[in-house]
């Protein structure tokens, strides 16, 4: 755990820089479009005897403007100095936007308190977009804090950065660069490309895959290419990239050269390998070897496998020698990993694939009698007992009083039929790697509360939060979300009575596992932190070799020898995969243990009767499926859920 020079914990992604390099006098006006990482300096020594012009001067203020786009600038405020960029661009409908935030305290003795609230001028439509978004931060005196703050897979409606320094609004507001998420219009393919990579080559290259020609229908052209296709050209070096696995979750594929592969940081390397575990596809072009993941040579490229994703190295000098056949690959690959978030288009959908309000039935039989009692009651059994009475002035105050009444008991019948309880139940699969500490995780989460939580929803930062909502214009809330101590999703994301489901991801360094001891009464310790059910141990060739179950967390179980023509897989979950994990001679292209992940990645579903079925061979490595009653790898969300039902699969890959 780092710390700054006051002691403020620093989370994954928070960085502080020494102030060496920056001078009071190098701080100009404020610009949001700048590329993070460069600084505009102003000369010490001007040649003397130099006067300029007034036309000299106006070529000079417009090539700063040419040069200075991209430049380092930064607003003022007092003591402090603020810069906002926007790290990700392009169109995307997935994965998170990435505003990355440069703080600066040019006090050498005194403390600042800083919020960063993003938010509109006008009043949000009613739909599902993100209305605020801040973060709160503490900057000790002389230094500098880099941090993100990231926009969820929906649309901002703000265009404003207003900053606070110690509970006071400061003047002006920056401008937001511009943040498209593309929830509702069309969903391209988006790209990222290293800098070194020519672009018009890979444009070319791009225009030789199949499916892109047909639906051009015609010959295709860069024009055409490109409605489909959002390619994106990092404008920082590689040594700036992220560190952050969830900057690059837009992206449905990265194209890199081996050169810039070397020149990344060791930090931005292992985000980008992130990346690529929870799913996503990297592609290098050059001479690059992966020595930590597994990998095979697939005709003439080699492929590496790690997670639910894949890298895969071409031995090319340039983009334009991609043929037809690596194209289509390429394009197969890219459209899988955005395959999960055309699972579930609009809630309904979420709610049939994982229930959470099941047993919430309207009674249509009791409301009708009670209505039938009402209108009988309010009219002629009123009017007739007034009438025996000869007080038919007191209409005016018995109807109002039943009015009243009846509808106070339907309110209570409706609030009190379901109780006030909160309903959580979390579907997850995990890929948990033992011998690297680390987790990936994929899962779905419901919620159905009868009553709004006040306290919304609580989620890590290292958790990608997808909100399944209604495509339909006009459909939703506008919601707010504090990234001060985590990430809170405050309000509009859960309504009272209305199932809500989210699609989650998740990597992170884990310590729990399995122990195993071999022998004459084989056993297991189980570490993971939930009870087991059912547990199926496999050898390096794939056969199963025990079971167990039950075993509580934290307990040793016994373990049952299993006969020899047992086996067990991954089975596949998707229409267009079948079979078990053993290898197909007809289909060398894709190794078996990574095909199975890829079904249950694209369709985003792991039921535990088609997991446990076929063979499991996970490159010469000891396995296991665990299948846990409880999630020990994905937060609740709520604090304290009423009702809460937890189902985890984990798929560990034990030390070779």
């Amino acid at each position: 755990m780092r710390k700054d020079k006051i002691g403020q914990v620093l989370l994954p992604g928070d960085d502080i820089f020494p102030v060496s390099n920056c001078r009071p006098e190098n701080r100009g006006a404020g610009g949001a479009g700048s590329n993070f990482g460069y600084r505009v300096s102003k000369p010490e020594n001007p040649v003397p005897g130099f006067r300029f012009q007034i036309p000299e001067v106006i070529l000079l203020m417009l090539l700063s403007l040419f040069c200075c786009k991209n430049s380092f600038a930064l607003t003022s405020f007092g003591d402090i100095d603020v810069n906002i960029q926007a790290r990700t661009e392009g169109e995307s409908f997935h994965g998170y936007y990435d505003y990355r935030i440069y703080l600066k305290n040019h006090s050498p003795l005194r403390s600042y308190e800083v919020e960063i609230l993003f938010a509109g001028k006008n009043k949000p439509a009613r739909n599902s977009v993100i209305r605020e978004m801040r973060r709160h931060v503490s900057i000790s005196p002389s230094a500098e804090i880099h941090f993100s703050v990231m926009l969820p897979p929906l649309r901002l409606w703000a265009d404003t950065a207003y900053i606070s320094i110690d509970g006071a609004r400061q003047l002006p507001s920056l401008p937001l660069p511009h943040t498209p998420h593309m929830p509702y219009g069309k969903r391209k393919i988006c790209l990222l490309v290293s800098p070194s990579l020519n672009r018009d080559d890979l444009l070319r290259s791009l225009e030789k895959t199949d499916e892109l020609k047909k639906k051009t229908k015609s010959k295709s052209s860069a024009s055409d290419t490109e409605n489909y296709i959002s390619l994106i050209r990092a404008q920082s070096p590689p040594a700036f990239w992220p560190e952050n696995w969830m900057s690059y979750s837009p992206y449905d594929g990265i194209i890199m050269t081996a050169a810039d592969m070397d020149a990344l940081s060791p930090a931005s390397a292992s985000a980008l390998l992130a990346y690529v575990k929870c799913g996503g596809s990297l592609s290098i072009l050059g001479d690059y070897k992966f020595t930590d993941i597994y990998g095979e040579k697939d005709g003439n490229k080699h492929v590496y496998y790690a997670g639910f994703g894949q890298c895969t190295v071409f031995p090319l000098t340039s983009a334009a020698e991609l043929d037809t056949v690596q194209m289509n690959a390429l394009y197969r690959i890219w459209k899988q990993v955005q395959q999960p978030w055309y699972k579930f288009d609009t809630p309904a959908s979420a709610n049939l694939a994982l229930p959470v309000s099941g047993d919430a039935e309207i009674n249509i039989r009791g409301f009708f009698l009670g209505m039938f009692l009402f209108v009988i009651i309010v009219g002629p059994l009123n009017f007739f007992v007034l009438s025996l009475k000869k007080k038919k002035i007191l209409l005016i105050w018995t109807i109002p009083a039943i009015s009243l009444f009846t509808c106070t008991a339907v309110f209570l019948y409706a609030v009190f039929s379901e109780g006030l309880d909160s309903d959580v139940r979390i579907s997850a699969f995990t890929i948990l790697d033992q011998s690297k500490h680390e987790a990936v995780t994929l899962g779905l989460a419901g919620y159905y509360c009868r009553m709004t939580p006040g306290r919304g929803l609580h989620f890590s930062r290292q958790t990608e939060v997808s909100p399944v909502v209604s495509n339909l214009y006009g459909e939703g809330n506008p919601r707010t979300l504090d990234w001060t101590r985590d990430q809170h999703l405050e309000s509009g994301w859960i309504t009272a009575r209305v199932p809500a489901h989210f699609q989650l991801r998740k990597y992170e360094k884990r310590r729990e596992r399995l122990e195993m001891r071999f022998g004459s009464e084989p056993s297991v310790l189980n570490g993971l932190g939930a009870d087991i059910r059912k547990l199926l141990i496999y050898n390096r060739q794939g056969r199963m070799m025990y079971s167990a179950g039950p075993v509580p967390a934290g307990k040793r179980g016994s373990l049952k020898r299993s006969s020899r023509g047992e086996r067990g897989s991954l089975k596949s979950n998707s229409r267009g995969e079948r079979g078990s994990l053993k290898s197909n001679s007809r289909r060398k292209r894709t190794h078996p243990y990574f095909q199975r992940l890829r079904s249950v990645y694209r369709g985003f579903s792991w039921k535990e009767s088609d997991i446990i079925k076929g063979r499991v061979a996970v490159f010469d490595s000891y396995s296991y499926i665990a299948i846990m009653e409880g999630n020990p790898f994905l937060e609740k969300g709520l604090e304290e859920p009423d009702n809460l039902k937890e189902e985890t699969i984990v798929f560990g890959i034990m030390e070779k």
